[in-house]
């Protein structure tokens, strides 16, 4: 927390996670890159510019879509990776590993889980984002499985508001995870 506001109070900071689909499991992928960057500005806009920090993980699609917003808007993020990261990006397209580069340069704060690219690191810094997180928005195309929905069940398994950001930032509900049984 910043120091700040009127009579030396202590600031509050908020600090939002973002959490999303890689750019193929999208239906429109541009019109959810487009969202990232409105959603930036619509929570911009409800918290003053140093009341409002994002956890991002960087990975491509909603990762860096939003990454991207924050930089344009000069918007302060930390960001979570499971490894180092020159191991995460090892595998990545190079416009992807561009992308990256620039929002490592940038980010505000870096955590990383571990120093070996894993499943369980990436879930573990997934896990991270979220605790560190007063809150969470997903850009979740509604697939039960998958990193994106692990994230989400853990988000609101440990009590957090969970908002769908493809979706004007609507709850997400414990019974829109439920696996259908089949």
């Amino acid at each position: 927390n910043q120091r700040g506001g009127r009579r030396g109070r202590q600031m509050r900071v908020y600090k939002i996670g973002i959490i999303g689909h890689r750019p193929h499991r999208f239906t429109f992928s541009e019109t959810v890159r487009k969202t990232c960057a409105q959603v930036a500005l619509t929570l911009m806009d409800q918290y003053a510019p140093n009341q409002v920090r994002f956890n991002l993980n960087g990975l491509p699609g909603a990762g860096q879509w939003f990454g991207q917003a924050c930089l344009e808007y000069g918007i302060n993020y930390h960001l979570f990776l499971p490894c180092d990261p020159a191991a995460y990006v090892s595998e990545w397209y190079q416009e992807q590993k561009d992308g990256f580069e620039k929002q490592l340069a940038e980010c505000y704060g870096l955590t990383l889980a571990n120093k070996e690219l894993s499943k369980d690191t990436v879930c573990e810094a997934a896990q991270m984002l979220v605790d560190d997180s007063d809150f969470v928005v997903a850009f979740w195309e509604g697939y039960k499985s998958g990193l994106t929905y692990e994230t989400i069940k853990y988000g609101v398994e440990t009590s957090k508001l969970v908002l769908d950001g493809a979706r004007g930032l609507t709850l997400i509900a414990k019974k829109e995870l439920v696996k259908d049984a089949k």
